[in-house]
């Protein structure tokens, strides 16, 4: 349940691996899939940026990534206030963790919640 909710905001000095980490806005995981991802395993983000901009090298991603995932990738946002990688709790506007939050997460989630779920309040 922890690992569902941890996501990366995406600073310029840090070095999150591309591969299998929650750093995409819609939460995926990219895992590679072709032998140039293979070659290149220790692919950080900041490997993606022009970073004195801070924006996304869209000729690299283009070229490296399929569309769909460079779609993934330009829609995820570098927001100028970041400057660190910063661990965030995607289910709280302000990325802080709350119990009141993963217990929601749980109750929407969990199996064997849900199929015992009763219609109401």
């Amino acid at each position: 349940m922890i690992r569902r909710g941890f996501q990366w905001s995406i600073g310029i000095r840090e070095r999150i691996p591309v591969w299998d980490h929650p750093w995409l806005s819609n939460a995926a995981r990219i895992l590679p899939s072709t032998h140039h991802h293979l070659e290149w395993t220790s692919i950080t983000i900041s490997d993606l940026l022009v970073t004195p901009q801070k924006q996304w090298n869209m000729e690299l991603i283009n070229v490296f990534f399929d569309n769909a995932t460079a779609i993934n990738i330009f829609n995820t946002p570098l927001f100028p206030s970041v400057t660190h990688d910063v661990p965030v709790w995607k289910f709280e506007r302000d990325g802080a963790y709350s119990l009141k939050s993963a217990y929601k997460d749980i109750l929407n989630h969990d199996v064997a919640v849900v199929e015992h779920r009763v219609p109401g309040n």
